[in-house]
């Protein structure tokens, strides 16, 4: 593994992940994971490549190195099976064993990076009520909630978009983690389930 620890830090692809017990069809799998990111719309690493010429040559090569990384090892791995879960094609753990799990992590991560995204957005248009963390804590109760539609959210017209943004901060109770006054935000879920009045109360809700 020292070699491919060496190779790993070569490509500059900073891991966060315990590499120790990877094989070298994990750090394959890896580095194509972390090359997608560079060509997924609305990440981080893809926006390089639209940017300045210093942050387009930084993508080519950081592309560039991982695709040399993948085209120099793939023909050792076929009969290697990875140690752990990656969000890439060449990993060959039983699907069964990892699609749960393996999907709620992506999920999560890009749930939180989108999230981060709006929060930016909000704070740019003076939308906050408090600070960037309390913005996030704030979406991901809605999110949980309300599983929110946040690709079209981040997406949204002003209007649209500052309408949940300060909804959300206005409706949200932060100690019992629900919102109040039947407030339901524009960019919710179609799968949710609205909370209905009692049979006898009053529906007080807006249209």
């Amino acid at each position: 593994m020292e070699s491919i620890g060496y190779e790993h830090n070569t490509i500059g692809t900073r891991f966060s992940e315990d590499t120790e017990n990877w094989n070298i069809r994990d750090m394959v799998a890896e580095c194509d994971y972390a090359l997608s990111t560079y060509y997924e719309e609305g990440h981080a690493n893809e926006e390089l490549r639209h940017l300045g010429d210093e942050d387009k040559k930084m993508w080519l090569s950081e592309t560039g190195r991982l695709k040399r990384f993948i085209k120099t090892y793939e023909p050792f791995i076929d009969d290697v099976i990875c140690e752990v879960n990656h969000c890439s094609n060449y990993d060959n753990r039983t699907k069964a064993e990892k699609a749960p799990a393996e999907f709620a992590r992506q999920q999560a991560q890009h749930d939180m990076f989108i999230i981060a995204k709006i929060v930016e957005r909000a704070d740019n248009m003076g939308l906050m009520y408090f600070d960037r963390l309390s913005l996030i804590m704030d979406l991901q109760c809605a999110n949980e909630k309300f599983n929110l539609r946040l690709d079209e959210f981040l997406k949204a017209d002003d209007f649209n978009f500052s309408h949940d943004i300060s909804g959300i901060q206005h409706h949200i109770d932060r100690n019992t983690k629900t919102f109040q006054d039947c407030f339901v935000p524009r960019f919710a879920g179609d799968s949710i389930e609205i909370e209905k009045p009692e049979q006898n109360e009053p529906d007080i809700c807006n249209d």
